[in-house]
């Protein structure tokens, strides 16, 4: 009964398709998890026993044009390489170390060597088949039960180290194992099965299905122990994994609590800290404005006050942010106010401000426009709104700024020709403490102002909206819609509260001051304009000063410059920071030997070192004080003198060494006063 014609019956062709089904399958599972030996081994296994049925069913066929000798050969050759790897599996899979003699050396032995002397060589000899392979399976016979009785003791050996084997696994061992040692003996009757079962089967291979039953129901009962073993181990994976993941859940839980705690008490210390810094800070404001009042305004003055009501707004925006945080509401929204009223004041207050930076607002401002909401709160939004855009917009350019309404409600927009903001960070600007550019500017701030506008329009039930595209273009527009006030009728015009006071530096006074010959020449590099100012000012009587405001703008202007005598740069810049400015004229032969000094709010020895490291002289934190500053000055320029002094005297020394046989002299001048002259020195 064999199937497509050829010698295979068609039980072994069903065996053998199911194994190839499971093959596949086993395949996937194993290429899932490739750390998973165990699998692999049993796949090698299971194919080798496809491969044995397959050819062993299929030859000797005298249809086939191969040689007869050589198909036989073949077919015994594929059930050697089963059976030698056969204990390999066993030593491999249940890591029995008692059978490693099995595994390497014993197969070879017992196996491969009775194969070579006792069939291959006679076969070949006496062309007889039936006494071969009669005369090969004795010793594999005898092998394989002294295979079963080291089994044994393996098993044993596995025990005693402490690694119990189930009593239903090992029962399965020595089943599956007997099965295997089975295969000596059918293929020393082979002729009498076929003889005996010729009448049953009507089938001339009739041993061929009960090899195949015989070597496949070993490989069943091996099949379902690797499958036992694999869901045992599964499951025990599961557990641990679940143990593991309600550990990690535990300790995930007690850091985040940690962590909870920790950012609390920062937090608490922040405040505290923002407390305790509020009264004197209200007690200064408060003196200063009495101070002003009782002996004028100067622009000294216009500068404290300025940066006082900066911190002051900074603390307050952090106290608010933790109010929010808290579940606690800034404003009472229920009063109708006029926006148009305090939208126009406020830009009254911001005009002159702008104009003395070059920059004009140009307003469209609808009359009635009111809205439900605190007049402190929309002061504070229409603040931050239009000093970004003050502060961000190129000069000389505009501001626009345009208010209306519709049915339902109230929007106005402020649009700019500033620098812009990618596209994709124009939501991450409300986050609070977040800002666009890690290095430090000028005129930034803590990055709270615009997570308080937000906060107070989701307040208002409103909406922000930011659109800007640098790298489209420049220009930023920022659109508030409020809802439209049901009560203006009956609106009552809010006091209007003070705007916050605006930083009021005089462009022109940041221009070189370099006049005097005489005096030695520094270069001041800082972003902050008010830090800058009263820098010069307090250092303009005693140098000539070359002012910049970046380090690119320093670079540019060192281009320029025929003598220069010390830099006192910032660290934290936008436009070109300090530690790459000084690396930039590091490498020009022309700059590298100038003496650079620091000043910076970067206070971690880390950042002192990486700029001692790249040669500056000195580095001071802010704040600092300015007499300190002009000492450290005035002791590196005389200590640089000290140096050009000796270095001419040496050179001259020289040059009169070398000159003293032509008695140079010029009437009655020094020699050293003429061979500087002479050679174009000077101690300066």
């Amino acid at each position: 009964m064999g199937v497509f014609g050829s010698e295979i019956h068609i039980v072994t062709f069903l065996i053998s398709l199911f194994e190839i089904t499971l093959f596949f399958y086993q395949v996937v599972y194993y290429l899932s998890r490739p750390e998973d030996k165990r699998r692999l081994y049993y796949l090698i296994l299971l194919y080798l026993l496809i491969q044995y049925n397959l050819i062993s069913g299929l030859l000797p066929d005298p249809n086939l044009s191969l040689d007869l000798v050589v198909q036989n050969i073949l077919a015994f050759s594929v059930a050697l390489v089963m059976a030698m790897y056969f204990p390999l599996y066993f030593y491999k899979a249940y890591d029995l170390k008692g059978l490693k003699f099995y595994a390497y050396g014993g197969s070879l032995v017992f196996l491969l060597v009775p194969f070579v002397f006792f069939f291959l060589v006679p076969y070949l000899i006496t062309q007889d088949l039936e006494l071969s392979r009669r005369i090969v399976v004795v010793v594999p016979f005898l092998y394989g039960l002294s295979f079963l009785y080291s089994l044994r003791r393996a098993i044993s050996l596995k025990n005693k180290e402490g690694e119990d084997i189930n009593k239903n696994e090992i029962l399965g061992m020595y089943i599956g194992v007997m099965f295997w040692c089975s295969l000596p003996i059918i293929a020393f009757f082979e002729t009498n099965l076929n003889t005996a079962l010729q009448p049953i089967m009507h089938f001339h291979n009739g041993s061929q299905v009960v090899e195949v039953v015989a070597t496949n129901c070993g490989l069943l009962v091996i099949t379902v122990l690797f499958i036992r073993r694999t869901v045992k181990e599964s499951r025990a994976e599961y557990k641990l994994l679940q143990e593991l993941n309600s550990d990690l859940s535990l300790k995930i839980s007690e850091r985040t609590r940690e962590l909870e705690l920790a950012n609390e008490q920062r937090t608490h210390t922040f405040i505290n800290l923002a407390h305790e810094t509020k009264t004197p800070l209200m007690l200064i404001n408060n003196y200063l404005q009495d101070y002003i009042a009782q002996n004028g305004q100067s622009k000294e003055l216009n500068i404290i006050k300025t940066n006082i009501d900066k911190l002051s707004t900074d603390i307050v925006n952090f106290f608010d942010i933790e109010r929010v945080h808290k579940g606690f509401s800034l404003y009472d929204h229920s009063r109708p106010v006029s926006l148009s009223k305090i939208l126009t004041e406020c830009l009254e207050i911001f005009k002159p401000y702008a104009a003395k930076k070059g920059i004009e607002i140009q307003s469209t401002i609808a009359e009635g426009l009111v809205v439900d909401a605190d007049a402190q709160a929309l002061t504070r939004i229409i603040n931050n709104v239009i000093e970004n855009a003050i502060k961000y917009t190129h000069v000389p350019e505009q501001i626009e700024v345009r208010a209306w309404q519709t049915d339902d409600e109230v929007v106005w927009m402020v649009k700019d020709n500033g620098v812009g903001i990618a596209r994709e960070l124009c939501q991450h600007i409300f986050i609070p403490y977040y800002q666009i550019k890690s290095a430090k500017k000028s005129s930034q701030g803590m990055g709270l102002g615009l997570t308080i506008v937000k906060m107070i329009v989701d307040g208002l039930q409103g909406k922000i909206e930011v659109a800007s595209d640098a790298a489209q273009g420049p220009g930023t527009e920022v659109k508030i819609t409020l809802n439209k006030s049901k009560k203006a009728e009956a609106a009552v015009e809010a006091p209007m509260l003070e705007a916050k006071s605006l930083p009021d530096i005089d462009i022109s006074d940041l221009v070189d001051l370099v006049n005097d010959d005489e005096r030695p020449i520094i270069m001041i590099v800082e972003d902050n304009l008010s830090l800058l100012v009263y820098m010069i000012e307090k250092l303009k009587d005693m140098y000539n000063i070359y002012v910049c405001k970046s380090g690119n703008e320093a670079l540019e202007k060192l281009k320029t410059i025929d003598r220069l005598d010390l830099i006192v740069s910032d660290v934290m810049m936008d436009d070109g920071d300090g530690l790459t400015f000084f690396h930039e004229i590091s490498k020009q032969r022309r700059y590298r030997h100038l003496p650079l000094i620091f000043v910076t709010a970067k206070h971690t020895v880390e950042d002192k070192l990486e700029a001692l490291s790249m040669g500056a002289i000195d580095y001071l934190h802010k704040p600092f004080l300015m007499d300190e500053l002009v000492i450290k000055i005035n002791s590196l320029l005389k200590n640089i003198q000290r140096q050009r002094n000796a270095l001419v005297d040496a050179a001259s020394r020289m040059i009169m060494y070398y000159a003293a046989d032509s008695k140079t002299r010029c009437n009655g001048k020094s020699d050293l006063e003429h061979n500087c002259k002479y050679y174009t020195l000077s101690d300066r």
